[in-house]
């Protein structure tokens, strides 16, 4: 019997769909992030209102690069699923697993605060400390747990009548 999901090789891993499910394995490299988010931002448009795809978006994305930065210290020979799901068309909920380095309970003790900086002046812009952030602001639950090697981040947002 074949797969009624719908696959697709993308630059950098492999896709697939199945109308309320989607799954994207990508190498760990900031290039494959970029390139499998035109992919992601297509499926999450059509599911949602644009300014909630745009959020979800900016969260799976700073997810994903803070996995290839902090998780895999940068090496590119790891992998990372991102995994969607549109449930009963009242949430979206985003997985981003790996099997990199866990996130040190310190830094899940609390929500992240945006760092400071003075928005008129773009050079006292802080180089990173956004991320957490970020995901934290856009984001209606954050939900993280390490066990046996694997990591799984899972971001949810509500959806309003669509």
């Amino acid at each position: 019997m074949s797969d009624p999901r719908l696959w697709a090789s993308v630059s950098g891993g492999t896709a697939w769909s199945d109308g309320d499910e989607f799954s994207i394995t990508i190498d760990s490299k900031p290039e494959c992030v970029a390139e499998s988010a035109a992919a992601i931002s297509a499926l999450l448009s059509s599911w949602c209102a644009p300014d909630v795809a745009i959020d979800m978006e900016t969260c799976l994305i700073e997810a994903a690069n803070n996995v290839i930065e902090h998780a895999y210290k940068g090496e590119g020979h790891h992998s990372l699923t991102i995994t969607i799901h549109r449930r009963l068309k009242d949430s979206i909920e985003i997985l981003v697993i790996d099997d990199g380095s866990p996130i040190p309970a310190e830094r899940l003790a609390s929500v992240p605060a945006l760092p400071e900086f003075d928005a008129f002046d773009l050079a006292s812009l802080p180089e990173g400390g956004f991320g957490m952030a970020l995901i934290w602001a856009l984001a209606d639950k954050v939900h993280y747990e390490s066990a046996d090697g694997r990591n799984v981040m899972t971001l949810v947002k509500r959806l309003a009548s669509f």
